[in-house]
């Protein structure tokens, strides 16, 4: 997805590559939701070329800002799935609670059929804790 600059994410050779027609603000790896590495450039620079250090991760995304003072510049990819057994206990834990705290919400609407899949995936989400 991208409303300016254009972003490829390589996730064999684990190197993101940015092309911008505007000046390049910073380059992120997103990693497991959390971002693992940040780039900023020095000067104006409209490429960069980044590889990313994904051990300990079981999926990758990336995402560029650009400079512009009217509105936001960003592109971001997909996540990719790495290859490997990964610990999926902390995914878990915040599934597991970002459920249950929609379901203590009084603006949450009442059990319906959402609610039945919330009741299935927060079993899913206790098991894959433990």
């Amino acid at each position: 997805m991208s409303n300016g600059p254009l972003i490829f994410l390589d996730a064999a050779h684990k190197r993101v590559e940015v092309l911008s027609r505007d000046q390049l603000d910073r380059v992120e790896i997103v990693a497991n939701g959390k971002v693992i590495q940040s780039w900023k450039p020095r000067g104006k620079q409209l490429r960069a070329r980044i590889d990313a250090d994904t051990r300990a991760h079981s999926w990758i995304a990336a995402r560029a800002y650009t400079k512009n003072s009217t509105t936001v510049r960003i592109a971001h990819t997909a996540p990719v799935k790495l290859p490997g057994r990964w610990d999926a206990r902390e995914d878990a834990r915040y599934f597991r609670e970002w459920i249950e705290e929609l379901q203590r919400n009084p603006k949450t609407p009442p059990p319906s059929a959402a609610g039945r899949l919330y009741t299935e995936a927060l079993a899913v989400y206790r098991a894959l804790e433990q």
